[in-house]
């Protein structure tokens, strides 16, 4: 007999976080949540072929790398957001060389704006990177379950450069660095 599995969305996650408190407390433990930290700034979305034929995106892209590469970081900017405006397509991947961009000149508040929309306009495709409101709904859990929190994307972002969360800290999308488990160590014990 096949079986359809459930929907996986936001809503599920917050009942089966509640319903795993709820039995931890049941079973006498004393639940800890934790925000969920993310790689925001070097994980390249993927590039949506199919909704564009692949060699017209490989040649815009193409053209952005090469400025990229070059360090002409103002006009990679500029090229990225006039492309965004010529093939909407490409608009997640855009807006995440746009925020690049804006890293390399220095502009972290705005870079770091631009990648945390890429992450939360595409949660299917984020190497499983936690969105803004996946955090969100941990903290409201927290507060109405009245269970310790601890920070982690709070924690991390206010020890890296214009709160940019990078390899500093994390590994890969969503796996923090050894030195991170030690941060995230020290901040479960102190829950």
């Amino acid at each position: 007999k096949r079986r359809l599995s459930s929907a996986r969305n936001l809503g599920s996650y917050e009942y089966h976080l509640s319903r795993a408190i709820a039995l931890g407390r049941e079973h006498g433990l004393t639940p800890v949540l934790s925000t969920v930290v993310s790689n925001i700034a070097d994980m390249d979305p993927a590039v949506p072929f199919g909704s564009i034929p692949e060699k017209e995106a490989v040649r815009i892209l193409d053209r952005g790398a090469e400025l990229e590469d070059r360090r002409e970081w103002a006009r990679a900017l500029e090229y990225y957001q006039v492309a965004l405006e010529k093939h909407p397509p490409l608009r997640t991947y855009l807006r995440f060389r746009i925020a690049k961009c804006e890293q390399a000149l220095g502009r972290l508040i705005e870079a770091r704006e631009l990648f945390w929309a890429v992450v939360d306009e595409n949660e299917r495709d984020n190497f499983g990177r936690a969105t803004l409101r996946l955090n969100a709904a941990i903290k409201r859990i927290a507060a109405e379950r009245r269970v310790a929190l601890v920070d982690a994307l709070g924690l991390f972002e206010s020890r890296s450069p214009g709160k940019l969360l990078d390899h500093g800290w994390i590994m890969d999308g969503q796996h923090p660095t050894v030195e991170g488990h030690m941060l995230l160590a020290a901040e479960y014990a102190k829950a």
